[in-house]
């Protein structure tokens, strides 16, 4: 069965949107996977939250496929960003002998949220408009941003950090 027509345009359009933003977040996860080991995995966080939540937001504004396209691709960077810190982070602030509880947790919440978010996703485009989906993720990305910025130490908070954990158990 060979489908044609629009459909078959928009799925193939789609298809090469996802793969050049996850290309791009491939190398990015590496490259920003890198500076975190200098600048610290909490300030690439934080900046690569805080570009997703512009750039989702900038994604509910495109009027062509070209912008849509380069504003997925740059997101994707970010995502990748944020892959590499996340890990980097709870390596750090994790207690050696909880990593494979607390990326237990992390893996868990990761495959609700990929689960929870098209739901809702759907949700708000089926209420309001394709553009909602997009303010949806893009208020999610601040509020996250936001949290990790106001309540997760950095390299120096850690360690006393780790030290109450300890002290705790």
């Amino acid at each position: 069965y060979k489908r044609q027509g629009p459909d078959a345009k928009v799925a193939s359009i789609t298809g090469t949107i996802t793969g050049l933003a996850s290309a791009t977040s491939a190398v990015s996860a590496i490259v920003l996977g890198r500076v975190s080991d200098r600048v610290g995995p909490r300030r690439i966080l934080i900046a690569c939250g805080s570009a997703a939540c512009v750039l989702y937001g900038l994604q509910s504004l495109a009027q062509t496929t070209l912008q849509f396209t380069i504003l997925r691709v740059v997101n994707g960077a970010a995502m990748g960003g944020i892959v590499a810190a996340t890990s980097a982070l709870l390596a750090e602030l994790a207690p050696k002998d909880r990593f494979g509880a607390v990326y237990g947790v992390n893996t868990s919440l990761t495959a609700a949220a990929n689960a929870i978010a098209p739901l809702m996703g759907a949700a708000l485009t089926a209420s309001w408009g394709l553009s909602t989906a997009f303010l949806g993720a893009a208020a999610m990305y601040g509020l996250a941003t936001l949290v990790v910025a106001l309540m997760v130490p950095g390299k120096a908070e850690s360690k006393d950090l780790t030290e109450s954990l300890d002290a705790a158990s």
